[in-house]
């Protein structure tokens, strides 16, 4: 086990190579979450190219899951295919397994100011 932040994690590593890739995921298991951290080498859905791919850290994961458990309850307020024989995502958001993926994209601002 392995104590980051105010949680206790399960890791175990998964190796493999695709195309001559060599690659290492992270299988994770938290008390509220579990799931596999895809290194930035690991490309399942042909997403090379697209932004800066890192492998993310477990402080990444912590930020992430944080900000889904505080925003999905708002932004999933209507329910988008949910309901009747669906289950409610952020009633059941501990039983879904995660992926995560590191990435960085180039934004760009603009603020208008009178002149």
């Amino acid at each position: 086990m392995t104590l980051y932040s105010c949680g206790i994690y399960k890791t175990e590593m998964v190796n493999g190579k695709i195309e001559g890739l060599e690659y290492q995921n992270i299988y994770i298991e938290h008390n509220n979450y579990s799931g596999v951290i895809f290194s930035k080498e690991y490309d399942p859905f042909g997403i090379q190219g697209i932004g800066n791919k890192f492998t993310p850290t477990m402080a990444d994961i912590d930020s992430a899951e944080y900000i889904l458990r505080h925003e999905i309850k708002e932004i999933n307020k209507n329910r988008p295919n949910q309901g009747r024989d669906c289950p409610v995502i952020h009633k059941n958001l501990s039983k879904y397994k995660r992926q995560y993926f590191g990435r960085t994209e180039k934004v760009v601002f603009q603020s208008v100011c009178p002149g």
